[in-house]
């Protein structure tokens, strides 16, 4: 495990990155953002690494660190950036939190895509205990409208996660609905389904990797 020491010398190198460069945005084969933007997402990261030194100046644990990211995150406004702008924000965030040693995958998937893991858990608990919920409710990350859905039926033969990628009805962004195990949705009118992805093939991460892609060849 690094010392406080050598964190610290990380976090500070960080600092000294050039990390939104034309060269950062030819790297993931985006165009370059706004001078401005590129410095206010800088002056963000530059301010949020900052903050983690003298958490770990101060031997925070990991869940101060962790208060600390998503106290940062939740500064910055997801309508003031594009769906690539914000998968590049969520990649630099996830390096400073290793950097710190920190796990933000699923605050960053919330952020992302309005899920986490325990969307998938509420729903195989749902199964497992029979309760019956009419509406579930998810949040577009596009326009932030709820994308609404309901519980159709048990399929006995389901065995894994399944993944839906929908478009919302009212803004037209893609998004990603877990439909968890043993478990299949109706539509309920506010999205419409583009793809199915057999849980067999895709993960997760996998999933939402794809969902990005789908997204970037839209752009």
């Amino acid at each position: 495990m690094p010392s406080k020491e050598q964190i610290i010398e990380k976090l500070g190198e960080f600092i000294q990155m050039d990390k939104f460069s034309e060269e950062a945005w030819n790297q993931r084969g985006l165009l370059p953002s706004s001078d401005e933007m590129s410095q206010e997402l800088s002056a963000f990261f530059n301010d949020t690494s900052q903050k983690l030194i003298e958490n770990i100046d101060k031997n925070s644990d990991s869940k101060t660190l962790l208060k600390t990211l998503n106290s940062q995150l939740s500064t910055l406004e997801k309508d003031d950036f594009d769906t690539e702008e914000k998968e590049f924000i969520s990649d630099l965030l996830y390096d400073l939190a290793s950097l710190v040693e920190v796990d933000i995958n699923e605050d960053l998937n919330q952020w992302l895509y309005g899920f986490t893991l325990d969307t998938i858990s509420y729903f195989q608990e749902m199964f497992e205990s029979q309760k019956k919920v009419e509406i579930i409710e998810q949040v577009c990350t596009g326009c932030s409208s709820m994308i609404e859905f309901i519980i159709k039926d048990i399929d006995d033969h389901a065995v894994q996660t399944n993944w839906l990628v929908v478009e919302c009805v009212t803004c037209s962004e893609l998004n990603l609905i877990p439909t968890g195990k043993n478990i299949r949705l109706q539509n309920y009118g506010t999205y419409l389904v583009k793809e199915q992805l057999d849980g067999k093939d895709y993960n997760q991460n996998s999933a939402l990797d794809y969902l990005a892609h789908l997204k970037q060849n839209r752009s």
